[in-house]
């Protein structure tokens, strides 16, 4: 799972519950981060973005 979202409480919430649930998580701190992971070889099967982030990018 990959989560991207520039609010630090709210990426820490969503990734600390799905760990919770059972599942690994990675975190963007923000769009280039996010963008960072989704160029590599990471595999994920979940993508959770905020629907506004900062640069001109959005989810």
């Amino acid at each position: 799972m990959l989560v991207v979202n520039d609010d630090p409480t709210v990426r820490t919430l969503i990734t600390k519950r799905l760990e919770t649930l059972g599942y690994a998580a990675l975190e963007g701190v923000d769009r280039m981060s996010g963008l960072t992971v989704l160029r590599s070889d990471a595999r994920f099967g979940l993508l959770v973005t905020d629907v506004g982030l900062p640069g001109g990018l959005n989810g």
